[in-house]
């Protein structure tokens, strides 16, 4: 509602002055300086609040049901390789995102996922780490807070995935660490995020909004190319297709509702995997021999027209 509000305010529109043209406006306005997805957003929002003020009787009719929502054009993100993956966790083993890139990027977490992920929720003597809060930042009243929840993105979300010996060893360290670090700094030390992997030196959570200023900035000093943060995520599924793990076996790792989402958006087949494609296609077919000949040659060009 921060950018709703202050729109309509400025048009000197009251609620029940608002018309579709209106709507229509203020979705172009937005579209020159934030994605069609966020605008889309918006558009939800907006025809939320008009539903609620027809049933109350405060307007008329809801004039966003007049309005077509903007386009979406589906993304397609940008997975590393595995050698640019290896190169980022090699230059980032020593750095304190260095951890946090590895797991998300082995368990192709969602941001929210991997900032969330507390002690509790890893069992180091049976190897299980489980997947169910979630830690994210939201605007309250034109305030960025921190969100703590144990309700994931849906109930499937709440999963528990094997620990890996190597992430295993690298937690205990940092667990050590943080109990190092907890009796130096005394009483400065943070004691909100106790539970929480994710914390610096003296025990702040590391927030969202950290990890989009640094990860760019990472990359850069790593000698690689632009990438979102969310891009581990889909690297996690590229590199397990490229293994030729089962399609059903990467949804429910990545906890994708559907099957769907996994083939469209999360796998993207390498040069190797569309000639090894291509190379299965001509065994199951046996193709003509072509005889190269003059005659053969000629036979296939165009005629000329007139």
């Amino acid at each position: 509602m921060k950018k709703i509000l202050p729109y309509f305010e400025a048009k000197k529109l009251k609620l029940n002055e608002v018309k579709a043209s209106h709507i229509q406006n203020f979705c172009i306005h937005e579209l020159k300086s934030i994605s069609a997805n966020s605008v889309k957003h918006e558009y939800v929002l907006l025809h939320k609040m008009f539903k609620y003020a027809y049933r109350m009787d405060l307007v008329v009719n809801n004039p966003v049901e007049k309005v077509d929502p903007p386009k979406i054009m589906p993304f397609e993100g940008k997975p590393f390789t595995a050698d640019e993956l290896q190169k980022l966790l090699d230059e980032t083993k020593d750095d304190r995102m260095g951890l946090v890139i590895l797991v998300t990027a082995m368990y192709g977490l969602r941001r929210s996922e991997v900032l969330g992920l507390r002690w509790r929720a890893i069992d180091f003597e049976n190897n299980l780490l489980t997947i169910n809060h979630t830690l994210t930042e939201v605007n309250v009243k034109g305030t960025t807070e921190l969100h703590a929840s144990d309700s994931t993105k849906n109930k499937s979300s709440r999963r528990t995935l094997p620990l890996s010996e190597s992430v295993k060893v690298r937690l205990l360290a940092l667990k050590a660490q943080q109990e190092e670090n907890r009796k130096l700094c005394g009483n400065a030390y943070n004691k909100d995020w106790l539970d929480y992997v994710f914390v610096n030196e003296i025990g702040d959570i590391i927030r969202p909004s950290y990890i989009e200023s640094v990860f760019p900035r990472i990359l850069k000093k790593c000698g690689l190319e632009h990438r979102r943060f969310h891009d581990l995520r889909h690297t996690c599924a590229t590199l397990m297709n490229q293994q030729k793990v089962p399609l059903k076996q990467v949804q429910v790792y990545l906890d994708h509702s559907d099957i769907q989402t996994t083939s469209n958006i999360y796998t993207h087949l390498s040069w190797d995997d569309k000639t090894e494609t291509l190379e299965a296609m001509e065994k199951a077919v046996k193709l003509p021999e072509f005889g190269g000949t003059k005659r053969a040659w000629d036979s296939m060009k165009m005629p000329k027209t007139s």
